[in-house]
């Protein structure tokens, strides 16, 4: 392990500490450590007892139980209290049995196989003697392990230099008993410094291994070995924390797990100097255990987690480095224009209507035939007299030109207003698309703000199961709080896989409106109220002219105007007025005007041939007419009269559909104001609320510690704190969402503008205000 020996002036009542450590005091890993373990000391013991670390009370084993003993009755004869860090040197001051100083022991593996002291009530039982239990139950973990992998063999790797500590039949002996109990073979092995010659020991047939190496291990050498066994496609797992972030797969432990260890041998130091028996301290540790998974090294070994695993587990890496593909809401934006299909869908009627548009426009260009005949009579026919040939080939040409028809120039003007009213549906397709888009990416982030809040509900949960526990096993509460935060535990971590669920759920929404262009596993950017995003949609561009009713009158007056002039539906109805006009117009000029076209024809004999084909002179070969015609229909079933009537109602019909729709679009934009007036006051009230309901929760939490407060009141007070915390959350994309549908109301999103048209659009603001 570590220590400190740097020397500190002597006050009255200070208190020499001893050590006794197994690995070496000058390692640049327990260098680090010793620094930690001194600060938690001097900072428990306070100046009262103040600690003395002298160099020559910080003494090594070296892993060996002979050294160790000696140096353990050196320190008896010289030191206050002793604190004995390793295993192999605790089972050197355990065979001693003689424990004249207070002595705090470190290195528990298993009570059992390690010989150590352990009472039903969780202390050793022996005087002037404890340790810290820092080990976690190695059924459980291996329990959780197989959970996750399905192992059938696997290999329990331990440092060489603890061997000494274990007792060899003990250690069989456990390993056979989980192993029967859960159907899986467990092997020992201990790794030396040369790890490539260990490895190579290793059969074929390991699928898993668990990590066993203390504190003091390396951090290369864990690295070194986790990068081996990734090679290898080989499941990991240890019992520190720390290991996962090295690159071992998974890890059952606390946070903050050596910090803890540090404080709870401090805590009990500072127990025996003012009077307690460490023959009845606890050894247990409350700790807040969670399943810590390495991604990275997940994805390396082409490991599957379950279901469970992958929504439970804490993993290490940060959100940014979960993802490869992680996109801004401009990105998604983009690639919705380009991918949807309903946008493209729409760019296709577009298309079409403009040649609708083109072929009206053709009926006014001219209209060209050319025509060839051959034609054969009987003998008896051909005669010199009539001209007329046996054989014939004529060949001829038509032009006609269209000079006037009130329904081919009706049908231009028409044509060409449905394809502006065709564009003007286009650009309502893509608002509605922006707003979809805008709405499946904040409901991917309210998903993972759930899961956030989730998460931190099941922590909450798992730390109160602790904390029942620990007042179950001291007596100052029953089993039932035990049982009831065990349930508590399994709802949060029900509620954790459903808002995974939610976020996959969402996350398949926005890839499908984009055509399934994203990657499986892409993320977005958060957004919360310190974002660019937030301060990009802040109440900033219209906050100024929303601090009281008659500035909101004001604001959404300007609105609605520029509603009139933007919306696309708004503008598709005036161009369905305008052409249910011109069809009244059309149907009334048909009473009068005729339809005036110009025709001309050309045909020439090309060949003569058979009987009266020689002829003298010639006849002429050439014969041409121009004509110019015009038609008016006297009666047409009374069709005129009645395409009137029914123009003249379609355009009463739209005039309604436009007031209505007028009085619709002011109802919304007003509406949509006043939602995102109270969306921004609940941003800070909410805020508020959640603060308060961290504050509550954490003063019943320590008062249920303490036994002054009843599980329900600690149960109630988590969840209101949950519930302010996703109102809170809830309040800032609610918000998002409110000035969005604000604008979408309008027909005009910023984000979609031009810088010029974002300008103009403010300095209209700020006219009409002024104004």
């Amino acid at each position: 392990y570590f220590l400190v020996f740097l020397s500190l002036p002597l006050f009255s009542q200070s208190v020499n500490i001893g050590f006794v450590v197994d690995g070496i005091i000058e390692d640049e890993n327990s260098q680090k450590m010793q620094l930690k373990f001194k600060r938690e000391i001097q900072k428990t013991l306070g100046a009262s007892h103040p600690a003395v670390f002298n160099e020559e009370n910080i003494l090594s084993s070296e892993w060996n139980v002979n050294t160790a003993r000696q140096h353990y009755q050196e320190l008896s004869q010289r030191c206050d209290l002793i604190f004995v860090l390793g295993a192999v040197s605790l089972k050197a001051v355990i065979e001693l049995n003689d424990f004249i100083k207070p002595t705090i022991a470190l290195g528990v593996y298993n009570t059992e196989v390690q010989n150590i002291p352990f009472t039903k009530f969780g202390t050793s039982g022996v005087e002037n003697f404890s340790y810290v239990m820092s080990a976690k139950d190695m059924d459980a973990e291996l329990e959780q392990f197989h959970k996750m992998t399905g192992f059938k063999n696997i290999v329990l790797l331990f440092d060489e230099n603890i061997a000494p500590a274990f007792d060899v039949e003990r250690a069989e002996s456990k390993v056979n008993q989980i192993s029967s109990k859960f159907g899986f073979k467990i092997h020992l092995m201990y790794i030396g410094k040369d790890s490539k010659t260990t490895f190579k020991e290793l059969s074929s047939a390991i699928d898993a291994v668990y990590l066993g190496m203390i504190y003091e291990t390396g951090l290369d050498r864990i690295t070194d070995i986790a990068d081996y066994l990734k090679r290898k496609k080989i499941p990991s797992f240890s019992l520190n924390r720390r290991d996962v972030d090295l690159g071992i797969m998974a890890s059952l432990s606390a946070e903050n797990d050596f910090e803890q260890i540090m404080r709870k041998m401090a805590v009990m130091a500072d127990g025996v100097i003012n009077g307690e028996n460490l023959a009845d301290m606890k050894v247990a540790i409350n700790q807040k255990e969670e399943l810590y998974i390495n991604r990275k090294t997940v994805r390396k070994i082409d490991f599957k987690l379950p279901i469970k695993t992958l929504f439970t587990a804490k993993f290490v890496e940060s959100d940014s480095t979960l993802f490869e593909n992680v996109y801004g809401i401009e990105e998604i934006l983009k690639k919705n224009l380009e991918e949807n299909l309903s946008i493209k869908l729409s760019y296709n009627e577009n298309e079409l209507s403009e040649q609708e548009f083109r072929q009206a426009y053709a009926n006014f260009l001219p209209k060209i035939d050319v025509s060839a005949s051959g034609v054969l009579i009987d003998e008896n026919r051909a005669s010199p007299m009539s001209g007329q040939a046996e054989k014939t080939i004529t060949g001829g040409g038509t032009v006609q030109q269209l000079l006037y028809s009130e329904e081919a120039v009706a049908n231009v003007k028409i044509r060409k207003w449905l394809h502006d009213a065709r564009s003007f549906a286009t650009k309502q397709q893509i608002l509605d698309v922006t707003m979809d888009s805008y709405s499946a990416y904040f409901s991917i982030l309210q998903a993972k703000t759930n899961i956030k809040i989730q998460r931190e509900n099941l922590s909450l949960s798992r730390k109160n199961l602790e904390l029942a526990r620990l007042k179950s096993s001291i007596g100052a509460a029953g089993n039932a709080d035990v049982y009831r935060w065990e349930s508590e535990v399994a709802n949060a971590s029900q509620f954790l896989v459903e808002a995974h669920s939610n976020l996959m759920m969402s996350k398949l929404i926005l890839n499908n409106q984009l055509n399934g262009v994203l990657s499986e596993e892409f993320d977005i950017k958060d957004a919360s109220i310190e974002s660019d995003m937030f301060i990009d949609f802040s109440a900033g561009k219209f906050g100024k002219f929303m601090q009281n009713s008659d500035d909101l009158k004001l604001i959404v007056k300007f609105l609605i105007e520029e509603a009139k002039i933007a919306n696309p539906t708004r503008n598709q109805l005036l161009i369905n007025l305008k052409v249910a006009d011109r069809q009244q117009q059309m149907y009334e000029r048909l009473y009068y005007t005729p339809t005036v076209a110009l025709q001309g024809q050309l045909d020439e004999v090309l060949w003569r041939g058979g009987k009266a084909s020689d002829l003298s002179p010639e006849p002429e070969s050439t014969s041409w007419n121009v004509a110019l015609q015009l038609s008016y229909p006297l009666f047409s079933g009374n069709s005129r009269y009645i395409n009137l009537q029914k123009s003249k109602i379609q355009q009463k019909k739209l005039d309604i559909q436009l007031a209505e729709f007028d009085n619709s679009l002011a109802l919304n934009i007003k509406t949509k104001a006043i939602a995102l007036l109270k969306a921004t006051t609940n941003i800070d009230f909410s805020n508020i609320s959640a603060k308060n309901a961290v504050k509550s929760l954490e003063l019943v939490q320590n008062a249920y510690k303490q036994g002054a407060t009843s599980l329900t009141a600690l149960l109630d007070a988590q969840q209101a704190a949950i519930r302010a915390k996703s109102a809170y959350s809830n309040s800032v994309y609610n918000y998002l969402v409110g000035f969005l549908e604000l604008e979408a109301s309008v027909g005009y999103f910023h984000i979609l503008a031009s810088k010029e048209e974002q300008a103009s659009f403010y300095n209209r603001l700020n006219r009409f205000v002024k104004e």
